[in-house]
């Protein structure tokens, strides 16, 4: 299907692991013929970085799913960039974009990058059955809860998790010490890292809890947190209650994230609900890092216990600190953990392998709608 025009609707303003994966996944489509474009709010990060990389962009100001303005502003774009198909990715954008799309007969892929449940709102579950051709989620989880609870037709979803760059991302290619000098950390220190937008269920929280227990205390593990989000404010202001701010490192948002993982001898995702298969995981176990993280929706897709991490019940300070400390204790372990994690990730979760699927599903898509005119 190369050649087709594909552009993406995205209504969050913030920069993380779902606005990542529509950047990587244009990105690999551009290279393999596609022309690609972006709608999303005037004020928002993705729609700067997008830019950024060379893609044309339309701002729109996107006020809710019933915001008849901006359906009709992104119809307007659509006809004029002559769309062929729109991916859609958070609620907002999906209404408004979904209708504009409806009305002019283009079809649509809607993107759904959580495995959490539906909202009760009885029109939910109809942006993915009304406003799609084919639905795709970033893991099988999230897939078996839009069957259960939207009643998407299994054979119109797919999941298909973010690809990894696996060269990028290289135990070879990332430099372990130079964070760590940055730090002043002594290259003998345990580190362990997150990298995630700081929201709570991310479980920033949970993990600074971890860091007071004794095993982790005495050994003098190092934290250091990667990312920005709404919360960023009390989990700081919690380092400072719990007396950790000689342990922990706030980053900010980082570009050089393959030597910010390369620092850390455990990296770790503490989520209190379900995910999407997070990007950060993937890139850990691409660069052979053990990986500690919840036994939740997403995350138990890619990170199998005892084979390419451990996991830990949500919310449980003490377990999350006993892999933690276990995996330090048997650098062994860890080094097996690793080795399985990179097979997989190049395995499974390399970018071509997304790439791949993604167009399979825009070809099942025109398919799709070439069938419905044809009636």
């Amino acid at each position: 299907m190369s050649g087709l025009v594909v552009f993406h609707a995205e209504s969050s303003l913030g920069w993380g692991g779902q606005e990542i994966r529509i950047a990587s996944e244009m990105r690999a489509l551009r290279d393999r013929g596609y022309r690609l474009g972006l709608v999303a709010q005037p004020d928002s990060q993705i729609l700067a970085r997008i830019r950024e990389d060379g893609f044309p962009v339309h701002a729109v100001r996107m006020r809710g799913a019933l915001d008849v303005v901006a359906a009709a502003t992104i119809a307007r774009i659509l006809r004029a960039e002559g769309v062929q198909i729109l991916n859609t990715h958070s609620s907002v954008d999906a209404w408004v974009g979904g209708f504009a799309a409806r009305w002019l007969g283009v079809p649509v892929v809607r993107t759904r990058h959580l495995a959490i449940r539906i909202r009760r709102n009885p029109l939910a579950p109809r942006v993915y059955t009304w406003l799609a051709d084919r639905v795709v989620t970033t893991g099988e989880d999230g897939r078996d809860i839009l069957i259960r609870q939207a009643g998407v037709a299994p054979e119109r979803i797919v999941a298909i998790p973010t690809g990894v760059d696996t060269e990028r991302f290289h135990p070879e290619r990332a430099d372990r010490l130079r964070l760590r000098r940055e730090l002043g950390i002594p290259e003998d220190t345990p580190v362990v890292g997150i990298v995630a937008v700081i929201r709570r269920r991310k479980g920033h929280l949970i993990l600074l809890e971890a860091m007071l227990s004794p095993p982790l205390r005495e050994q003098g593990v190092h934290l250091v947190v990667a990312g920005e989000g709404p919360i960023r404010g009390p989990v700081e202001a919690r380092v400072e209650a719990l007396g950790l701010r000689e342990r922990v490192h706030f980053l900010g948002y980082r570009e050089d994230v393959p030597d910010v993982l390369a620092a850390c001898d455990v990296v770790a995702l503490p989520s209190i609900m379900g995910e999407g298969v997070p990007q950060t995981i993937l890139q850990a176990l691409a660069l052979g890092r053990p990986v500690v993280a919840s036994d939740v929706a997403g995350i138990r897709q890619v990170v199998r216990h005892g084979e390419t991490g451990l996991l830990v019940p949500a919310e449980d300070p003490q377990a999350l600190s006993q892999a933690i400390a276990r995996l330090l204790a048997e650098p062994e372990l860890g080094r097996r953990l690793g080795e399985a994690g990179r097979a997989v990730a190049v395995s499974t979760y390399a970018v071509h392998r997304m790439a791949d699927a993604m167009e399979r599903v825009y070809g099942e898509a025109v398919a799709s709608a070439c069938g419905r005119r044809a009636r």
